[in-house]
């Protein structure tokens, strides 16, 4: 029978992260519940063995099997863990109970960009154990990294311990940079008394928040799995508790990407990053790391767009609007809109936040920008910057503003604000008469209009397929040749189609370009 006075006893690991994240559960539940919960620490394999990659060690369920143990025989009513940390196969009698909003899922590089001598240093060490990391950091971090530090060997070492040892051995000149998971840094901003702790460590530090296309976090990484005894002895009374702390996008997410991550074998040992990601009606698709020495590459969206794709022999009736030198000869491409940079009159501006949405912008970027935080609207632009000698704080990973907004209002980039006195004003550096509702325009580009051949006005005509990266853009192409309104059209998720939407023109969008161009290749799900 429920008994009203009882304490319920949560089960967690001691480390700093996950007591204050199980406190902050604690706090959620008895907000929800008028009931009283409390914490048991309980030390795991894992906390206790960090001289080695746990992938290296005898066994599995490194953080977990104490806490079942605990579970099993009643000392708890139920465990927290980062979901994570939980393997494919769970004890039976264990029942998955509840699975809380989800934090950055992100995996985010610290580094102190000050201290780093690159003209006497001999190669970039990275610290990490984890096999996704280290495949995917080894494959494609040195793209990301500013010159002259990209052209130095990156290498990875072994990195273990809790968060806070973690940040230390950096600081203690042990890496050049180490790699973790944002959620644990967002959870500790949480409560006072591990917020000021972390902000001791993270004084004189930097950051960049790896995109997920290319560094995809694990499967299920920034969410909390919490576990109860499969068929209480209290009516169903706490369940029903933990059901009331359940996010169901979270958890639509995860069961998505727990599906993929059980299809590979699962465990600690596995180098593929998993990401399933919600926006409006679409989930999308990352995959990316390597699976018995071969690399597994593929993003996509869901649900499948279900129109027919273009025959071999409609290849050049798909127009992609991007310019000539950036599309290949076998589609139609943009040849009327031409951009060209708009420099800033003023310069350096304020320290703060430069939200770089074009390649277009960065000669504008190095007119203005002294110090503050640099965003993208994706990786190509990341790379085109961090060849000019740029550290990027994070991207938008093709997902529009809103993915930037998101990141700035993340309690560990207001932190990182608050210790570095970067100030909060974003400038958006994009077209000039652009709009944005996260920060001011900063003019930086402009389009050029230009004169197009009659002969490629009738192959637009007889085109069916349009890949539109601007409502702009459609806008010109269609007055100019109204013909083209009769085709099929089609852009990616951020403001382009919700331009759109608010103009009720139909329209068909993909998680990006690639799988666009797949798409027409036939080709779903590479």
């Amino acid at each position: 029978m429920p008994d009203s006075e009882k304490t319920f006893v949560i089960g967690t690991r001691a480390s700093l992260l996950a007591v204050t994240q199980c406190t902050l559960v604690k706090n959620q539940l008895e907000k929800i519940s008028g009931r009283k919960f409390s914490l048991k620490l309980i030390e795991t394999e894992g906390d206790q063995k960090t001289d080695k990659p746990l992938w290296q060690l005898e066994g599995k369920d490194f953080f977990t099997k104490e806490l079942d143990s605990a579970l099993l025989m009643g000392e708890v009513d139920m465990v927290v863990h980062s979901y994570k940390d939980l393997g494919s196969e769970r004890p039976e009698g264990i029942k998955l109970a509840a699975v809380t909003r989800r934090a950055s899922p992100y995996d985010i590089l610290l580094f102190n960009k000050n201290s780093f001598d690159h003209e006497s240093a001999k190669r970039f060490c990275v610290g990490t154990s984890s096999p996704r990391r280290i495949s995917n950091t080894t494959a494609f971090l040195k793209d990301f990294l500013p010159s002259p530090i990209s052209k130095l060997p990156i290498e990875t070492e072994v990195l273990r311990g809790n968060v806070n040892t973690r940040i230390q051995k950096l600081r203690d000149g042990k890496y050049d940079a180490i790699i973790l998971a944002m959620a644990g840094l967002e959870r500790l901003c949480g409560l006072q008394n591990s917020k000021k702790q972390l902000r001791e460590l993270l004084n004189g530090l930097d950051y960049s928040i790896l995109p997920a296309d290319y560094f995809t976090p694990a499967a299920s990484q920034g969410a909390l799995a919490i576990e109860c005894l499969d068929g209480r002895n209290d009516d169903g009374e706490l369940e029903k508790i933990l059901d009331c702390a359940t996010h169901g996008d979270t958890w639509d997410s995860i069961k998505k990407e727990r599906a993929i991550f059980n299809s590979y074998g699962g465990g600690c040992h596995l180098a593929v990053g998993i990401h399933v990601e919600k926006k409006d009606h679409h989930y999308i698709h990352r995959i990316q790391g390597e699976v018995d020495g071969k690399r597994v590459e593929s993003y996509y969206s869901e649900p499948k767009v279900q129109l027919a794709c273009p025959a071999d022999k409609d290849q050049n009736k798909v127009f992609v609007g991007l310019a000539p030198e950036k599309v290949s000869e076998n589609y139609l491409s943009d040849k009327l809109l031409e951009k060209k940079s708009v420099i800033a009159e003023n310069g350096p501006y304020p320290s703060g936040h430069f939200f770089v949405t074009s390649w277009h912008c960065i000669d504008n970027l190095e007119k203005v920008f002294d110090s503050g935080r640099v965003w993208v609207s994706g990786s190509k632009t990341w790379k085109a910057l961090a060849s000019r000698g740029f550290w990027v704080n994070g991207s938008a990973d093709y997902m529009g503003h809103g993915k930037i907004a998101a990141f700035r209002n993340s309690p560990l980039v207001k932190l990182f604000g608050e210790i570095d006195s970067v100030n909060d004003k974003c400038n958006v550096l994009t077209h000039k008469d652009s709009d944005s509702e996260i920060g001011e325009i900063l003019p930086s580009y402009e389009r050029v209009t230009k004169s197009l051949s009659p002969e490629y006005v009738e192959k637009l005509k007889s085109a069916q397929y349009f890949f539109w990266t601007s409502f702009h853009q459609y806008s010109q192409y269609t007055d100019l040749i109204p013909e083209i309104k009769n085709g099929q059209h089609f852009c990616g998720l951020g403001k382009t189609l919700a331009h759109f939407k608010e103009n009720n023109i139909k329209i068909t969008s993909f998680s990006n370009l690639s799988e666009f161009l797949n798409w027409t290749k036939g080709n779903a799900h590479e």
